[in-house]
């Protein structure tokens, strides 16, 4: 699991999520806007369950933090753990563009290269 969980190491994570906010917000999906918080120009970070969606023309990055601490997360909260060493998507149908589109064989920051499914695919991810 801890290979699964490398990328979530400090960053700004890019625009396209400003629609992944924008729909939890519709929706009213608190349990994972608790997990981000959003920087406005000139601002102190705010939670992501205190925006509005008029307000996401304001903000200039997010990042995913521990809503109790603060703290940076270094374990995916919606991972679910299905078998001794498999999980899911607790949230897969509204899960961030960020893990849709993650390609560790590109940033070559994580040891996803020892996962067996991604030894099945080549390097565009599609199955071998």
């Amino acid at each position: 699991m801890r290979a699964l969980l490398q990328d979530l190491r400090p960053r700004n994570y890019p625009n396209h999520i400003i629609s992944n906010v924008y729909i939890w917000i519709e929706q009213g999906r608190t349990d994972i806007l608790r997990w981000f918080i959003a920087f406005r120009e000139k601002n102190n970070p705010i939670n992501c369950t205190n925006l509005t969606a008029e307000d996401l023309g304001n903000v200039l990055s997010f990042e995913m933090r521990d809503p109790d601490t603060g703290d940076y997360v270094t374990v995916c909260p919606f991972l679910r753990r299905v078998a001794r060493e498999r999980y899911l998507c607790g949230i897969h149908p509204v899960k961030p563009e960020m893990c849709c589109t993650y390609q560790p064989w590109i940033w070559g920051e994580t040891y996803f290269n020892r996962c067996r499914a991604l030894n099945k695919t080549d390097q565009t991810g599609r199955i071998q």
